[in-house]
Formats: C-alpha cells, sequence, structure tokens
C-alpha cells in the first residue's frame, strides 16, 4: 500500500503514522516488517524513528485495520449541535480555538454517548488545511474552557504543555457544604490512578446560607474527575454531582440537574511563546443559584483574586 504525506500528518514518528492509520498494529510486527524492508520511504528502507515531512512517500504492508463502528447521528441532533458550539467559540486563531462548552456536552463518544465535539471536527476546520484535533479534556457535566488545536503541530505543542503542567487552569464550583479551612490543598491518592498524588488547591470565596460554598480550585495535577473526587473526599461533594455524592445537614444535593462546576480560566504560552489567558463567564445555571441566594459577585473580582498567586495563598475576597 503506498501513501503520500500531507501537511497534517507531517512530523510524527513514522511508526506512531501507522498506528493512527491501521489501529492497533503491535510495535512488534511493525520493528519485523521494518527490518525485512517491508516498509519504505520514498522507495528506500528506513526506520521507524524517521519523522516523516510533506510530500514523503510510504509504502507498507497490507495492514489489516479494524475499522471504527460509525453510529447512527441523527442529523438533527448534529446541527443544533454544530449551532451551540459555534456559538460559545470565544477565541480563535490559525493554532487553537477556545470554546466555552455547554454543560451536558461530551468531548468524546463514550458506551452512552452517541454525539460529541468529536463528531464535528470537520465542521471546525473552516479555513485551515488541516483537520482539528482535540488536545485535552473535560466531563460532559461541566461546562467551561476547551482548547481544540488547528494543526498537527500545534496538538503536540498543547498536549505537551498539558503533560508538562505548564497550562494553568482554575475553575469555579458551588459545594454542597462548608469546607473547615477557608483556604487550603487537597492532597489524595487517588486509588482508580495507580496511586498517584493528586493535588487542588482551592480558597473559598463566599460561604453561603451556613450550607453551600461558592469556591475557586486550580488543580496542580490532572487526573481524571480529579476536583470532583477532592471535594467528595473533603466532605463537601459538588452541587449536582450524582456521582459522588454526600448528603450533609440536610442539602438536597440530587435535585439540581446540572453539575456546578466551570472550567473558568486558561493561562497558556502561545506557540511563539505569547503569554495569553481566556476567560469564560459562569454559565447560566450557576449565576441563577447565587442570585437565589442574594450572593453577587462580579467576575472583575474572581479575576483580580486569579491574577494574584494563589499557591502563596491570598487574602479572603471582599464582599
Amino acid at each position: 500500500m503506498k501513501f503520500q504525506i500531507d501537511l497534517s500528518d507531517s512530523d510524527q514518528r513514522l511508526d506512531k503514522w501507522i498506528k493512527r492509520k491501521f489501529l492497533k498494529v503491535p510495535q512488534s510486527l511493525l520493528e519485523k516488517c521494518c527490518r525485512k524492508g517491508q516498509i519504505k520511504l520514498n522507495g528506500k528502507n528506513t526506520k521507524l524513528s524517521y519523522k516523516i515531512k510533506v510530500g514523503d512517500f510510504i509504502e507498507t504492508p497490507s495492514f489489516k485495520s479494524k475499522k471504527r463502528i460509525k453510529a447512527n447521528i441523527n442529523k438533527n441532533d448534529l446541527r443544533i449541535l454544530k449551532k451551540k458550539i459555534i456559538n460559545n467559540i470565544i477565541y480563535k486563531d490559525n493554532d487553537k480555538i477556545i470554546i466555552n462548552k455547554p454543560s451536558g456536552v461530551a468531548v468524546h463518544r463514550g458506551t452512552k454517548t452517541l454525539l460529541s465535539i468529536c463528531d464535528l471536527l470537520d465542521e471546525l476546520q473552516f479555513d485551515s488545511k488541516e483537520k482539528p484535533r482535540i488536545v485535552h479534556r473535560i466531563d460532559k457535566e461541566t461546562s467551561g474552557l476547551l482548547i481544540i488545536a488547528r494543526t498537527y503541530k500545534s496538538s503536540v505543542y498543547f498536549s505537551k504543555e498539558f503533560n508538562k503542567k505548564k497550562i494553568e487552569k482554575f475553575y469555579i464550583a458551588i459545594l454542597n457544604g462548608i469546607p473547615k479551612k477557608n483556604e487550603g490543598r487537597m492532597v489524595n491518592q487517588i486509588k482508580d490512578d495507580k496511586n498517584k498524588t493528586s493535588i487542588t488547591r482551592y480558597i473559598i470565596l463566599r460561604k453561603i446560607e451556613k450550607k453551600f460554598s461558592f469556591i475557586l480550585l486550580k488543580p496542580e495535577t490532572g487526573k481524571k474527575r480529579q476536583i470532583r473526587k477532592h471535594c467528595f473526599q473533603l466532605g463537601c461533594p459538588i452541587v449536582g454531582d450524582k456521582k459522588f455524592l454526600k448528603k450533609l445537614d440536610g442539602n438536597k444535593n440530587i435535585k439540581y440537574n446540572k453539575l456546578f462546576l466551570h472550567a473558568y480560566k486558561l493561562k497558556i504560552k502561545s506557540l511563539d511563546n505569547k503569554k495569553e489567558d481566556f476567560t469564560a463567564p459562569l454559565p447560566n445555571h450557576i449565576i441563577k443559584f447565587l442570585y437565589s441566594h442574594n450572593v453577587y459577585i462580579k467576575e472583575n473580582c474572581i479575576n483580580k483574586f486569579v491574577k494574584s498567586d494563589i499557591l502563596k495563598g491570598v487574602k479572603k475576597l471582599k464582599n
């Protein structure tokens, strides 16, 4: 089989490209084919570590590829989701798209989720020559900021930035209960993640009727559902969290249909090393909750707090 490399596939290792092209081809088989000269680059033997470039011709054996099963997606549902996501784009340049993801929208497909942002990647290509790529995720129930890379180069860059913890993430949440300390670190061994330590810093912005707390969080690590697990283990689960739920002082957490967790701010460095930060306005369900409890906090007050250093501890936000 012969293939020519285009811009969307350039600058990646040959073996990684083959594995993406043919799902679940084992590395041992690739190494065997390479030794026998069955994998060629521009008509010559090559190494699997070679980084392919635009215009390269690749020859491979006819690997059997497991086909992805495409679920039947309702076209009207897809059209509604497309409109919702495009209307929630808050920034776009040549390298990335920043989306304020609504609560209830999945980033990836799952067993019980047939429709996701991944199904819209063709629609989000716009004028780019490459198909955009997902570089991180937030839970379906969580609202807020999501970065989508517009090129392979930017996808590699942002993936590395997330892995190196160089991207600062700030979340807003309303907790069912009030932590004993106004600010602190939540440190736990998350058992289903190979017992690796996970850390989230937090500060209470407002205590609400001695029952709830309006809180700002900054995860230092990026474990699956980390913030939700930490708040649950703290004894103050996030309002609306039906998976991590505790009944506290008669509070009825289960009645809320949405999760009160919002990916509020991202601080990043662009590919040309410029500092950038993005903010997603609080969603309506959080605003309505605050107003119903006579709590009025301007977002510029939260931003002033974020700009100070949460890692060193900050004075309590004034009313």
